[in-house]
């Protein structure tokens, strides 16, 4: 899952680094002001994919132990 998180974050830095190009590209040309250039819609997919990165990936675990019983019986209590 890391390894498809950084894919994305990897997509991303290249699609910014065009980004940047196509600024550079109009710039001679006229003003350039943020926003002139699409932002992407991916932005916030990519933050969190970069903290998935960054923090990696929990690998699945118990989280409850299956020896133990879910549910304790109160004392003095009927059972079901």
């Amino acid at each position: 899952m890391t390894e498809h998180a950084q894919a994305l974050v990897s997509a991303y830095h290249e699609r910014e680094r065009l980004a940047h190009e196509i600024s550079a590209l109009a710039s001679p040309v006229g003003r350039v002001s943020p926003g002139d250039v699409s932002y992407s819609p991916a932005e916030q997919a990519v933050r969190a994919a970069s903290a998935l990165v960054e923090g990696g990936e929990e690998p699945p675990r118990l989280r409850h132990d299956p020896r133990e019983p879910r549910h304790v019986q109160l004392a003095g209590t009927p059972a079901a």
